[in-house]
């Protein structure tokens, strides 16, 4: 979505502790000639990536 907001990823990693928003691509289309490469919001909590 554009002008999307950062999630609130609090509560979501508990083992750690401190989980940030990041964006990440999203699962590319098979359109290759486009410059276009869509994003999404999720949240990194050391090296483990979750959906808000």
């Amino acid at each position: 979505m554009i002008g999307s907001r950062p999630p609130l990823c609090i509560g979501i990693c508990r083992a750690c502790g401190r989980c940030e928003a990041i964006q990440v691509p999203a699962i590319p289309q098979q359109d290759y000639s486009s410059n276009y490469k869509p994003l999404s919001w999720k949240c990194k909590c050391g090296d483990l990536i979750v959906n808000p």
